[in-house]
């Protein structure tokens, strides 16, 4: 009788150790479902940052090429103005002043 006690109380030991080991599991389950969750807001949060990025780079390079176009268009200009500027000196030196 006196064994019999003793093999319950230690399955009812074991059945409350086992509980608690179960609970010690489920939290930790918990924590680790509670980072997963972090990581893939944090996740969310660098693709949006990346995406912002890759735009702000994309609209960089387009003023980039406006510039340089620009700076091409003002190179042409300030070519034809010499050339009309140059003609224009021609044509003046051909008027002649009579000083009489």
């Amino acid at each position: 009788m006196k064994k019999s006690e003793e093999q319950v109380i230690n399955v009812i030991n074991s059945v409350s150790s086992t509980g608690d080991t179960l609970n010690s599991i489920a939290d930790i389950i918990t924590q680790i479902n509670d980072m997963s969750t972090r990581i893939a807001t944090a996740l969310e949060q660098q693709e949006t940052v990346v995406e912002e990025i890759n735009m702000n780079v994309v609209k960089i390079n387009d003023k980039t090429q406006e510039s340089s176009q620009a700076i091409v268009d003002v190179s042409k200009a300030r070519q034809e103005l010499a050339k009309l500027l140059t003609d224009m000196q021609t044509l003046v030196a051909q008027f002649k002043i009579n000083h009489e």
